[in-house]
């Protein structure tokens, strides 16, 4: 007789809806975030929060 058990699914607890963990700074005309951009497309990530900087008026030397 098998001291083991059959594994039984459980129900999994509502998870809350978290916020971004990760934010990803781009410009449009910028090629780096457009490659970042197709690897999570790829691996089919959804929360990443998406931060538009205007390069053109130096935006991203600007203090916060």
């Amino acid at each position: 007789m098998p001291r083991w058990r059959p594994l039984i699914p459980r129900a999994q607890p509502k998870q809350k809806r978290r916020r971004p963990q990760v934010k990803l700074y781009s410009a449009p005309y910028a090629p780096n975030p457009r490659r970042v951009w197709m690897f999570i497309a790829e691996k089919g990530v959804n929360d990443i929060e998406a931060i538009n900087v205007d390069l053109n008026n130096h935006a991203h030397k600007a203090p916060d």
